[in-house]
């Protein structure tokens, strides 16, 4: 299913941009929080606070964006599985710029 096809009947948060074979320019790829009608708080802070996070992390802010996505998995240890992918990478992109 394309992000198009339901954008605004979920609360979504932007995980990453990949490139896909024939396409030119990289596809942001999402991850389904909730349906709109049953979103908690929690799952709103939590797209929120990770997209603070993406932000700085595109930026190449490395120090900043590891700070931002520990304290998002500090606050949200067990919503937050993929978070810790982002916590591991980030030192090592630091260190191959």
């Amino acid at each position: 299913m394309t992000y198009g096809r339901i954008r605004g009947e979920f609360l979504e948060r932007e995980l990453d941009l990949v490139r896909v074979p024939g396409k030119d320019q990289p596809v942001k790829i999402y991850e389904l929080l909730a349906r709109k009608a049953k979103v908690s708080p929690e799952q709103e802070a939590l797209a929120r606070d990770f997209q603070v996070a993406l932000v700085e992390y595109r930026k190449r802010n490395w120090d900043k964006a590891r700070e931002t996505f520990q304290a998002v998995l500090a606050k949200f240890p067990r919503m937050d599985r993929r978070n810790s992918t982002w916590n591991d990478v980030t030192p090592f992109l630091k260190a191959r710029p």
